[in-house]
């Protein structure tokens, strides 16, 4: 679900909330990984 949302905000230009969807993806799945990471275009998770 969070990586849907943040899928949408990718989309939407919304690049902050995209990455912080993103964040609460991998906090709630610990498999969603760097390359799924990268996949989405927002490089590293540290950044």
């Amino acid at each position: 679900m969070f990586y849907r949302a943040g899928t949408i905000e990718e989309k939407l230009g919304n690049r902050d909330r995209a990455k912080a969807y993103f964040q609460l993806a991998q906090e709630t799945d610990p498999t969603f990984d760097e390359r799924a990471w990268r996949t989405v275009e927002l490089g590293e998770l540290t950044e």
